[in-house]
């Protein structure tokens, strides 16, 4: 049982026993006066009367504003609830008798007409405290039938089962069908191209088929009217590239990259007439295409350019007797150094283009050329003394003659008779040829009486 609030306990004897007493005393002036109609009638009223008054004071003497619910268990108070207003009225939990399910509270304990719930606060005032009183209603021993499922359990949602029994119908059980859960499968993605959509990982349930884990795109890194190649150099709308002289066609569709959904038409021209189906045929040096790449309606155009590279004749010109064969060269690539070659007397300085030293292994032909080669002749010191005293020294080419000096300066009464080898008595012819170094001595005579000087 719940607790008793004593207070209300009281009101509730007061009431009885001022019922008990009207009840009592009702029996015993009508059974003195049995017979006397007007005389009955009279003490019926009084009596009523005097409960009123009895039920009345009862009240006042509370001394209570609030309503109060008397809610009465088997003849006893089982929970009480004070309230201003009947939205503050709170039902008690149920109480639980062995044996007897609770039916609910009732405002009479006979007939059970009239139930005390949310229906009847809604729709009726409350003006004075009330009784009401638990119904029980007698259990009796179910059949119990097979489970029924109401809702059926899913991947996400509980579900519901009841039995009942077979003889009254009543529900006896109510269970929970617990969710199922999702039976997960995994779709492995694919990673992104250069040309082709990936996917990122995914999932789905095989009992329900809705997808748990949804596979994102992951773009490929060429997409839309982008274009991209291995083989061509690509900047912006140009696709450049430079072959060797030996390549003679070249498929330019098989050397480009674009989105595996978009579309390219290479042709000889911007209007893409002249269509270029297989591969196109390259000349020497500059080769230009063009790419059209269309998706989705929106399209774009490069330019390809491919340059081939041509061949170069290099001819030597040795400026002597000595030949030596042309090469003949790629562009781009280095001409090889021809083999020494002598020219007499003189000495080789180099291969001259256009009066430029030529770089073996660094410059390259753009063109037929011809590299001359030029020479310096060879010089030779020629030493003039006079007097056992170095008179002047003379750089001479070689093979060229001497340039004959100014006389020295003589002794007097002397003369200078010509310049010799020295320490020989050879005499020098200065129209002679310079092919070795030498010393040429100043032979000075003395002038005798009477010779000329």
């Amino acid at each position: 049982m719940g607790k008793v609030d004593l207070e209300a306990s009281s009101c509730y004897i007061c009431f009885n026993r001022s019922r008990a007493f009207l009840r009592n005393s009702h029996k015993l002036l009508i059974k003195k006066n049995y017979g006397n109609e007007m005389k009955t009638k009279l003490i019926k009223a009084l009596l009523s009367a005097v409960f009123l008054l009895t039920v009345s004071l009862c009240l006042f003497s509370c001394g209570e504003d609030e309503i109060k619910i008397n809610f009465i268990v088997n003849g006893e108070v089982y929970h009480t609830v004070k309230a201003a207003d009947k939205t503050d009225i709170e039902m008690p939990t149920a109480p639980v008798l062995d044996g007897h399910t609770f039916g609910g509270w009732y405002l009479d304990s006979t007939r059970w007409s009239v139930a005390f719930d949310e229906s009847y606060l809604k729709n009726n005032e409350l003006s004075a405290d009330l009784f009401v009183y638990a119904k029980w209603i007698t259990e009796h021993e179910h059949t119990p039938g097979e489970f029924t499922v109401l809702e059926p359990a899913s991947c996400e949602r509980d579900g519901m089962r009841i039995q009942k029994c077979t003889e009254c119908e009543e529900i006896i059980i109510t269970e929970k069908i617990e969710k199922l859960g999702h039976s997960e499968i995994t779709v492995s993605g694919t990673a992104a191209t250069d040309t082709v959509d990936g996917y990122t990982d995914g999932s789905f349930c095989t009992r329900c088929n809705s997808i748990l884990t949804e596979q994102k795109l992951i773009p490929a890194k060429i997409f839309g009217t982008d274009i991209g190649s291995d083989f061509f150099t690509v900047s912006e709308r140009l696709l450049s590239a430079s072959v060797s002289d030996e390549v003679e066609e070249i498929n330019i569709k098989d050397n480009v990259k674009i989105y595996s959904l978009a579309s390219v038409v290479i042709s000889y021209d911007m209007s893409s007439e002249e269509k270029i189906l297989d591969t196109a045929k390259l000349s020497y040096g500059t080769n230009l295409f063009y790419a059209t790449v269309t998706y989705e309606g929106v399209t774009s155009q490069y330019t390809v350019s491919v340059y081939r590279r041509p061949v170069y004749t290099v001819s030597f010109d040795t400026g002597c007797d000595e030949k030596i064969e042309s090469q003949t060269v790629k562009h781009g690539s280095l001409v090889l150094p021809p083999k020494n070659i002598s020219n007499g007397y003189s000495i080789f300085v180099g291969w001259y283009l256009n009066g430029v030293l030529w770089n073996f292994e660094e410059n390259t032909p753009t063109s037929d050329i011809t590299l001359v080669a030029k020479w310096e002749a060879k010089k030779i010191m020629v030493t003039f003394t006079a007097n056992d005293t170095v008179y002047l020294v003379l750089e001479v080419e070689i093979g060229a003659a001497v340039e004959k000096p100014n006389d020295p300066e003589i002794p007097p009464k002397s003369s200078l008779e010509g310049w010799y080898i020295k320490g020989t008595d050879q005499k020098w012819n200065f129209n002679t040829p310079i092919t070795e170094e030498i010393t040429l001595e100043a032979k000075i005579i003395p002038v005798l009486p009477g010779d000329s000087l």
